[in-house]
């Protein structure tokens, strides 16, 4: 059985809390943050990167279990056209690897990845 749990944009939770009985669990923060121009720059900085301590380290959140956020696989997703801004920004941070493949078309071994990273997806929004 899956689960995905919605978070709620206004809340202290995760955007996305997915749980399965045959899979980890997955956090996710979802940002649709374009840059000004080739850079991000001030707030959206500061915005990026409270995301990425989120997910670094655990916060409230009701759909989590006592221990599952140390498990989990967190995740978080960008619009595609971000990608050159965004890898600039987090460059330093050996703590984020992009992920630079489609998941949806390449398998990957859940069980490789480390659950101390944080992986990056960018995806492109249907026009």
């Amino acid at each position: 059985k899956h689960t995905p749990y919605p978070g709620n944009a206004n809340s202290n939770g995760y955007d996305l809390v997915y749980k399965s009985q045959t899979h980890p669990t997955i956090i996710a923060e979802i940002k649709s943050t374009e840059p000004s121009g080739a850079n991000f720059y001030g707030q959206q900085i500061t915005e990026l990167r409270d995301d990425l301590t989120n997910l670094t380290q655990e916060k409230r959140d009701s759909r989590l279990q006592k221990g599952e956020f140390a498990k989990a696989i967190k995740v978080m997703v960008l619009l595609d056209n971000v990608k050159t801004a965004y890898k600039e920004l987090v460059k330093n941070m050996n703590y984020v690897e992009i992920i630079e493949t489609n998941l949806f078309k390449q398998q990957y071994d859940r069980n490789a990845l480390k659950k101390k990273k944080i992986y990056v997806v960018f995806v492109k929004p249907k026009r």
